[in-house]
C-alpha cells in the first residue's frame, strides 16, 4: 500500500511529461490509470494459493494390505480418488475452498474396497498406518500456512518432519476427539513457512472394526491457504501447530484494457483541444 500513497500524493507535473496546459486532464487520466495498475498488481502480488484434497494427489502405504487391495507388493503408491462420504462425515461442499472426501481407493461409505479395520491381522490394534499423503508447497518466507483437517477415523500432521498433531486411537463416530470425521473434530495447523519447500505430512489410521464400508468407511478431507513464492532458497523447520495465483503475476488483462482505454481517450480529448 506504500506505493499507492505515494502516487496519490504526487502532483502529476513532477512525474507525467509537459502537456500544454489545457490537457491536464490528461495528466489526470493517465495518471488514474496507473494508480489503477499498482493497486491491482499489489492485489495479485498477495493473492493466496490454496491446498486441498482432492483427485489425483499422490499417496503411499507400506501396508502389504492395502498394496494388495490396489494390486501392487509393498511398499505402494499411487494416485487419491474421490469417495463418498458418510452422512456422519464434515460435508465437503461446504468447505472454502471447495476440497473432497479421498483416499487410496474406493473406501468410502458403501465402497468397494475396505480399508483394513482395528483386529484385522494387518491393524491389529488400529494403530497401524494405512496411508499417507505429503503436501509440499514453495511460500513466501515468515508468511502464514493455515490448513485444516478431518478423518475417519484419524491422523497424525507432520510439518518440516516434526510432530505437530498426534493421531487419537479412542474410538467413536470416527475419533473420539480431533482429528475425526464429524463436522466439530477438525484440527487446525496453523504454520509459518519457510521461504523453502515446506512438507505437510498427513498419516492415516482405520480405528473402527466394522467388517463392511457402510459401517466402517475410510477418508480424508483438508484444505487450506497459504502465500505462495517465485522464489527458491534454503529450507529449515518452524511449525506452531493449533489447485493459485503466484506472486508477482502479471496485471489482468482487464487492467491493461482500461490502461489502454483511457490513453485513447486522453489523445482524443488532446485533438479537440488543440482544434
Amino acid at each position: 500500500m506504500a506505493t499507492t500513497l505515494l502516487l496519490w500524493g504526487v502532483e502529476p507535473k513532477s512525474y507525467m511529461p509537459n502537456f500544454p496546459q489545457e490537457s491536464i486532464v490528461i495528466k489526470r487520466v493517465i495518471t488514474a490509470s496507473l494508480l489503477c495498475l499498482c493497486v491491482c498488481s499489489v492485489s495479485a502480488a498477495n493473492a493466496a494459493s490454496i491446498i486441498i484434497s482432492g483427485d489425483g494427489e499422490m499417496w503411499s502405504s507400506t501396508l502389504a494390505a492395502v498394496c494388495s487391495q490396489v494390486g501392487s507388493g509393498a511398499p505402494c503408491s499411487g494416485s487419491t480418488v474421490v469417495v463418498d462420504r458418510h452422512s456422519a462425515w464434515m460435508d465437503q461442499t461446504l468447505t472454502n475452498p471447495l476440497a473432497a472426501w479421498v483416499s487410496y481407493a474406493d473406501t468410502g461409505f458403501d465402497g468397494a474396497v475396505l480399508a483394513p479395520p482395528k483386529g484385522s491381522a494387518a491393524n491389529p490394534t488400529g494403530q497401524t498406518p494405512i496411508m499417507e499423503i505429503q503436501e509440499s508447497v514453495l511460500g513466501q518466507a515468515g508468511s502464514a500456512l493455515a490448513m485444516r483437517f478431518w478423518a475417519d477415523d484419524t491422523l497424525d500432521i507432520y510439518f518440516n518432519g516434526v510432530l505437530a498433531k498426534a493421531a487419537v486411537f479412542e474410538n467413536d463416530t470416527c475419533a473420539a476427539a480431533p482429528i475425526g470425521c464429524e463436522p466439530n473434530e477438525y484440527w487446525d495447523l496453523n504454520a509459518v513457512l519457510t521461504g523453502g519447500l515446506d512438507v505437510i505430512r498427513i498419516v492415516a489410521y482405520q480405528v473402527g472394526t466394522g467388517t463392511d464400508t457402510k459401517s466402517n468407511p475410510f477418508g480424508i478431507l483438508y484444505m487450506g491457504t497459504y502465500s505462495e513464492s517465485s522464489t527458491t532458497t534454503a529450507s529449515s523447520v518452524t511449525a506452531t501447530p493449533t489447485t493459485n495465483t503466484p506472486s508477482g503475476a502479471a496485471p489482468e488483462p482487464t487492467v491493461m484494457t482500461l490502461l489502454g482505454a483511457s490513453l485513447v481517450l486522453a489523445s482524443r480529448r488532446l485533438r479537440r483541444c488543440k482544434a
